[in-house]
């Protein structure tokens, strides 16, 4: 007969390493809107490609997207994801919006719209005007964090439109469930 009143250190250094691995997407501020994006660029065929998902407090679906465009940079795309995701949201109707990115130079441009080159400074106002609002929040996360919004992305990379989803595309299963396990 095992004592449960002894901790098992395992479980304990498991819950910490889960904590640091998978994204949480549940929170508990209910009508907060939590999205994730990503946007890549392939430089062969100068394509942006972004992917993002949209989830409630609750880690509910709400809606995923994937897009693709010409474009010019990486910088660009994930800038484009951002706006992008921001009007998917407004569109939604949702306002209260807490938007992750895994671009630590986008979310740091963004915020302090310093060194912005001329190709991407035409895409700053519209989001820069959302964060003033006090509901519209980016944050940088790690890229371990942002494996959906991952996902997404290269969904696009197979394809050459933009798409919404309002139940989750085969494949993204079993990323969803370790976000809802993680939280």
């Amino acid at each position: 007969m095992t004592n449960t009143s002894v901790p098992n250190p395992f479980q304990a250094i498991t819950k910490c390493l889960m904590d640091q691995i998978l994204p949480r997407w549940k929170s508990d501020l209910e009508g907060l809107i939590k999205v994730n994006v990503d946007g890549t660029f392939l430089e062969d065929i100068p394509r942006l490609r972004v992917g993002g998902v949209v989830c409630g407090h609750d880690g509910s679906w709400i809606v995923g997207f994937i897009h693709f465009e010409n474009g010019s940079d990486a910088l660009m795309a994930d800038i484009r994801a951002i706006q992008l995701v921001i009007a998917t949201c407004y569109n939604l109707g949702c306002t209260n919006i807490l938007c992750e990115s895994d671009c630590l130079e986008t979310v740091n441009l963004i915020h302090n719209l310093k060194n912005a080159s001329l190709h991407v400074y035409a895409l700053l106002p519209e989001i820069t005007d959302a964060l003033h609002h006090e509901t519209v929040n980016l944050v940088h996360i790690l890229r371990e964090h942002n494996i959906c919004a991952n996902f997404m992305a290269k969904e696009t990379s197979y394809s050459a439109y933009s798409a919404h989803w309002t139940r989750p595309p085969a494949g993204i299963e079993s990323l969803l469930l370790k976000d809802n396990l993680a939280s």
